[in-house]
């Protein structure tokens, strides 16, 4: 019985001892293991057997008082070119968490791959995680550093962003605000803030790139030694992979003497696709032909669809003015919204004569558009996702602003929401509230992306498609432009809201049945229609039906008031030996016409002309017939 009870209680202390690890989890898929303290932190730093497990953190964690002089996981161990040690190549979910204040100073050791994660290996994963005030610091020949990571082999990170300051010596090279080696990993949705220093291949969100880079952005300050600074670029300092659809902001500063820099690359000899540079540059170096407001140098690469907005005439690209910049049709191949070219669309966007064209990382979804049925009860919702930094934006910004234009719209429909303690809490946005009777909402979810707005009690008038949504969030902005795909779905947008904004004409239904005797056939239409001048004479007014050319019409005086329009009745037309019927809705925005006893030519089918004229309105439209 003794040795039985010794069993019992053997087993009972490592089982709990194996829940006991890290803050709980079992490390897979399902059950990853939890890090919610700095002590999981560093027990995951030295558990190198785990570095295949699943983990996610729970809670934002605070690193101030520790001082690293290598990464804090998978850290180089020999100090050689290449990585030596274990390469992370599990799972690390930020569940969009923050690590704070980590700080990593190598004194005189000449240390490498330095960052959170040392060496990112084959694949890894790290993603939705943010990093707040990383300080590192490190000796002249320390290379391979970034803030979230040294180096990227094989794996992948996405969503997640950085704010550090990284400062390298005369040698240090291959430093980035985010990673420092892209070595054929990807990064996507990702973005990175601060100041970085350092002398060779310096990049605002990654030292060097080997692999791809998608959608991110880096608003990062970078400075050379005076004496020597060699290949910065306000995104990627060397380029050998791909880079598509992002954007660096930032202010680089480098001495003499000096070379390749860009304000995206510093050197190129990979693709750069759908990018651009706003970044400022101070030059110390001498030839200028190593001086490129998107590009330093370009050796052998392809770059396509990209622009930049710093005044360098090097003679590379095509120069236009600041008009020409706010106009889509400076930009002819590219892929702006509602467009479809070389098979892609909404990659671009451009609000014509105010800004230059922007990425498009909002995108819509879903809309749904409700006329009221009387003055300002009409509604509207919109749902879709909010992609690069908007994580990042919504922690470190007070307001929201949606704005939606469309080329009639007659009322400012722009609308601001607070972001504060109580509208943001654990990665999710929620607002609500009521403003003279006019409701509005906006929630946004961190994680998933995905946002929902409504508004309702409020005034469409002249809203029609295509329709484009502006979200801006802090110094994030993006856009997106649907159409009638997306719009209402299978409903039609409501005729109603264009009603006394411009005159339009949709035809839902129309049918032609071919008579057996002469003069024996029907048309039947059905639709909508919307009119800028809604006083119409209607005693003194003809109507006017065009069918592929052919009139029918039914005479000035057969058309009388109804509660809610006009129309008519069996009435002769115009011809002495037809016979139709009318009714027009100004409520509904909805019309039915019906010609019976008429001619209508054998065999018509296919893609017709149909028009419809009273008064001063006058609309034709393409219909296709069944």
């Amino acid at each position: 019985m003794k040795r039985l009870f010794f069993v019992i209680v053997a087993v009972a202390i490592v089982s709990m001892s194996a829940q006991a690890k890290y803050s709980g989890g079992s490390g897979t898929a399902d059950d990853p293991y939890k890090i919610a303290t700095a002590s999981d932190l560093l027990e995951l730093a030295a558990a190198t057997d785990d570095y295949d497990a699943n983990f996610v953190l729970i809670a934002d964690i605070d690193l101030t008082g520790y001082v690293f002089a290598t990464a804090v996981i998978a850290r180089d161990t020999h100090g050689s070119e290449d990585f030596d040690g274990y390469a992370f190549t599990g799972l690390f979910d930020g569940n969009d968490h923050k690590i704070r204040n980590l700080t990593i100073n190598t004194g005189d050791a000449e240390n490498d791959f330095l960052g959170l994660f040392g060496c990112l290996g084959d694949g890894g994963k790290i993603q939705n995680l943010m990093l707040d005030d990383v300080k590192i610091a490190c000796t002249s020949y320390s290379q391979v550093i970034g803030a979230l990571a040294g180096g990227n082999n094989r794996g992948t990170i996405c969503n997640c962003r950085s704010t550090s300051i990284i400062k390298g010596e005369l040698n240090s090279s291959l430093i980035g605000g985010l990673v420092g080696l892209n070595d054929t990993g990807n990064i996507i949705n990702c973005c990175s803030s601060g100041d970085v220093s350092g002398g060779i291949s310096i990049g605002g969100l990654v030292g060097g790139n080997d692999g791809n880079i998608s959608k991110c952005f880096s608003t990062c300050d970078l400075e050379g030694p005076d004496y020597y600074s060699n290949t910065f670029g306000g995104l990627v300092g060397a380029n050998k992979g791909e880079i598509s659809n992002s954007y660096a902001a930032g202010t680089i500063i480098i001495g003499k003497p000096s070379g390749y820099l860009g304000g995206l690359v510093g050197v190129n000899q990979g693709g750069i696709n759908n990018c651009y540079s706003s970044s400022l540059l101070t030059w110390g170096g001498i030839d200028k032909s190593y001086l490129g407001g998107l590009v330093g140098s370009n050796y052998d690469g392809d770059i396509i669809s990209c622009y930049f907005v710093v005044s360098i005439n090097n003679g590379l690209g095509e120069l236009l003015t600041v008009a020409q910049m706010k106009e889509q049709a400076s930009f002819v191949g590219w892929d702006f919204a509602g467009e479809k070219t070389n098979g892609k669309e909404d990659i671009w966007d451009i609000v014509e004569g105010v800004g230059y064209p922007t990425l498009i990382w909002v995108d819509v979804t879903k809309c749904a558009v409700k006329a009221g049925s009387r003055e300002n009860s009409d509604k509207i919702s919109i749902s879709g996702k909010l992609d690069t930094g908007a994580n990042y934006y919504f922690i470190n910004s007070s307001v929201i602003k949606i704005t939606i234009k469309s080329d009639h719209i007659l009322t400012d429909f722009e609308h601001s929401f607070d972001i504060n303690s109580k509208t943001f809490k654990k990665g999710r946005y929620r607002y609500s509230a009521t403003d003279n009777g006019m409701k509005r909402s906006f929630q946004y979810n961190t994680k998933t992306r995905k946002f929902t707005l409504s508004v309702s009690n409020t005034d469409l008038s002249g809203l029609d498609c295509p329709i484009t949504l502006h979200a801006r969030v802090g110094d994030y902005h993006s856009a997106s432009e649907f159409g009638e795909e997306i719009a209402n779905g299978k409903k039609p947008m409501p005729m109603s809201l264009m009603m006394g904004v411009e005159d339009s004409l949709r035809v839902d239904k129309i049918q032609v049945k071919q008579g057996k005797t002469l003069n024996s056939d029907q048309l039947t239409v059905k639709g909508a229609f919307a009119m800028k001048n809604t006083n119409v004479d209607i005693a003194g007014s003809d109507l006017n039906i065009t069918l592929n050319g052919v009139p029918y019409t039914i005479k000035a005086g057969k058309l009388i008031a109804t509660k809610n329009g006009f129309g008519c009745k069996n009435v002769v037309l115009g011809d002495g030996f037809s016979i139709g019927s009318a009714d027009f809705n100004f409520k509904k925005c909805t019309f039915k016409i019906t010609l019976k006893k008429t001619e209508i030519d054998d065999g018509l089918s296919g893609l017709i002309d149909f028009g419809m004229m009273f008064g001063d309105y006058e609309e034709n439209v393409e219909v296709e017939l069944p």
